[in-house]
């Protein structure tokens, strides 16, 4: 994806957390024309609010253009349809590629299947709660005191 013969490209972005808008400035700053569509009322809630002002500062002079309270309703051959933040169904159009950046979850199923098989078994970084790499990194590092 982050190649440098990705030019000139019509690119949809879906998911507008950290991960999404980073991926999005990288793509507007290779000359793709970006849209972004994020289904909550926030682009990138999980992101320092600072750097998030800047790249959306930054994207502002790019191709780039970003929906939010929007869900992609289907992939057709007419293109892409979201339900926007009104409600109403829209046709953007086709896109020559598509990224995936949609939120993550939990997976712990085999912390609970051997979690009292044991003296002490601990969970960190996205197992325990869905996050980025420095607060993974603090959690492991704050679990290790408790070794």
């Amino acid at each position: 994806l982050l190649r440098d013969d990705i030019k000139d490209k019509r690119i949809m972005v879906i998911g507008g957390g950290m991960i999404g808008l980073e991926v999005a400035e990288k793509l507007c700053d290779d000359e793709n024309d970006v849209t972004l569509v994020e289904i909550l009322p926030e682009l990138a809630s999980d992101m320092e609010p600072i750097t998030k002002k800047l790249i959306l500062k930054h994207l502002e002079k790019m191709k780039f253009r970003y929906m939010v309270k929007t869900a992609i309703q289907e992939f057709g051959d007419e293109g892409v349809t979201v339900k926007n933040e009104d409600g109403k169904n829209e046709n953007l159009g086709k896109f020559d590629i598509v990224v995936f950046t949609v939120g993550t979850h939990s997976e712990n199923e085999l912390y609970e299947e051997i979690k009292n098989d044991f003296n002490k078994v601990i969970l960190v970084g996205d197992a325990s709660k869905p996050s980025n790499a420095y607060t993974a990194t603090k959690m492991a590092y704050e679990m290790t005191k408790e070794l």
